[in-house]
C-alpha cells in the first residue's frame, strides 16, 4: 500500500532533458512500492513533444491552473501572476492531499519559494543545470532554500553534485542519474538498420552523418558545432553532412550560419523527434557530436552509446556519463583542427566508467525510493 502521495513540479514540459526524466518517471511511477507520484506543469501545455505525447496517451499529467493577467505592464502583469500562481498551486497542494514536493531544475525556485517556506513536508529538488550557470545573486537564492528552508538537493551525475557541494556550500547532496531504457534501445538496435531510417528522415545514403540531439538553443552550442563540421566538410571530407533532431528559437540563426559559411545543403535542421523514435535517429548516423557549454549530465550521450554509435564530445558533458569505449570526450576549447581529427579518428580507447545498468529506468526508479525512504519515514 503507497503511504506517501509526492508531487513532482516542473514550469513547463518544454523539449529538454529534465522534462525527460519527468516524463520517464510518470511513466514509472506505479513501480514504487510506497509512494504514489503526480505530476504538475506551472504552465499550460504547448506544440512540445512531450506535452504532444501526454495528451496523445492520456497520461495523468495535470497543468495548473489559474486566470493570466493581462495588464499591459510587464513588471506588474509578472507580479500578478506570480501570486496567483502561487495561490492555485497552494490550493492544488491541500485538495490533492500532498506529503512531499519535488520540483525540478532550480530557476523554478522564483516561483515556488513562498510555498517551500509554508509547506510542512519534505522537500525534494533535482538541479538538472550545471550550478555555475547562474549568477551569484541566483545562488544566494539557492543556498537560502537548501540550507534554511531544507529542501533535500538532488544531482544528475557524480559532475554535477560536485560542482553543487562548492558553489552551494552543501555538506550533502545525493545522486540520482538520468535513465534510459536500455532494454528498449537494445531491441532496437537490433532489429533496423540505418539505409531504412535515412530514407525515412530523408537523408542521404552513402554519406557520412555526423549526428546531434538538442534544443536549438545557445547553451548547446549548435554555431560551434557547425563552424567544426564547415572545416571538416571542406578540408576533409564533402561528401559529409550534419543532422540535428531538436527545435528552438536559434533555427532561424543556425541556418543563417549554414548558409554563409556555403554548407547549407549538408546541414539538415530534423526538428523535434518524438521521444520513443530517437534510438531511430542515432542508428541513421555514423557520428553522435555534442558540443555543448555546459551539461549536468546527457541523456543522449547516454542513448547514443546504448545505440553503439561512435560518440565525440566536449569535457563539460561530465565524465560519469561516458559508460563504453567508443566515446571520445575533447577538451571544449580543442582547436578546429583537433576536433577534425577526431571525427576521423576510430582509435577510441576510454575506460570503463561505469555499468551502463546504472542508468536503466528500473535502478533508477528503485534508487528515487531509496531516496524518499531516507527522509521521508
Amino acid at each position: 500500500m503507497k503511504t506517501k502521495k509526492i508531487l513532482h513540479i516542473i514550469s513547463s514540459m518544454d523539449d529538454g532533458g529534465a522534462q525527460r526524466v519527468v516524463l520517464d518517471y510518470l511513466e514509472r511511477k506505479g513501480s514504487l512500492n510506497k509512494y504514489d507520484l503526480e505530476f504538475l506543469s506551472l504552465n499550460p501545455p504547448t506544440n512540445s513533444t512531450y506535452d504532444i505525447y501526454i495528451k496523445h496517451n492520456k497520461l495523468p499529467f495535470k497543468y495548473l491552473e489559474y486566470k493570466r493577467s493581462n495588464m499591459r505592464f510587464s513588471y506588474i502583469r509578472k507580479a500578478i501572476n506570480w501570486i496567483r500562481r502561487t495561490i492555485a498551486l497552494y490550493r492544488f497542494i491541500q485538495e490533492h492531499n500532498i506529503d512531499a514536493l519535488h520540483t525540478h531544475i532550480t530557476p523554478i525556485f522564483i516561483n515556488v519559494i513562498f510555498i517551500f517556506i509554508v509547506f510542512q513536508g519534505e522537500k525534494f529538488h533535482t538541479m538538472h543545470s550545471d550550478p555555475y550557470r547562474f549568477s551569484k545573486k541566483f545562488v544566494l537564492i539557492v543556498k537560502f532554500v537548501f540550507h534554511f528552508l531544507h529542501v533535500h538537493p538532488i544531482a544528475v551525475s557524480e559532475g554535477q553534485r560536485q560542482k553543487a557541494l562548492i558553489r552551494y556550500s552543501l555538506s550533502e547532496c545525493d545522486v540520482l542519474r538520468n535513465s534510459i531504457d536500455i532494454a528498449a534501445i537494445k531491441e532496437f538496435a537490433d532489429r533496423k538498420n540505418n539505409i531504412e531510417l535515412r530514407k525515412k528522415y530523408n537523408l542521404p545514403g552513402n554519406t557520412f552523418i555526423i549526428g546531434s540531439v538538442g534544443r536549438l538553443h545557445p547553451v548547446k552550442n549548435y554555431d560551434g558545432l557547425i563552424k567544426i563540421f564547415a572545416k571538416y566538410n571542406k578540408e576533409r571530407n564533402k561528401q559529409s553532412c550534419l543532422v540535428i533532431a531538436g527545435e528552438g528559437k536559434e533555427r532561424d540563426n543556425l541556418l543563417a550560419l549554414a548558409e554563409s559559411l556555403d554548407i547549407s545543403g549538408n546541414v539538415f535542421l530534423l526538428g523535434d523527434i518524438e521521444h520513443h523514435n530517437i534510438y531511430e535517429f542515432y542508428k541513421a548516423i555514423d557520428l553522435f557530436m555534442l558540443v555543448s557549454h555546459s551539461e549536468s549530465s546527457s541523456i543522449v550521450t547516454l542513448e547514443a552509446q546504448a545505440v553503439g554509435v561512435r560518440c565525440l564530445i566536449a569535457d563539460t558533458i561530465p565524465e560519469d556519463v561516458i559508460y563504453r569505449s567508443n566515446v571520445r570526450r575533447m577538451h571544449y576549447d580543442a582547436s578546429y583542427s583537433e576536433w577534425i581529427g577526431a571525427i576521423d579518428d576510430m582509435a577510441y580507447i576510454n575506460p570503463l566508467i561505469y555499468d551502463a545498468a546504472d542508468n536503466d529506468l528500473n535502478t533508477v526508479m528503485a534508487r528515487l525510493e531509496v531516496i524518499y525512504d531516507k527522509y521521508c519515514n
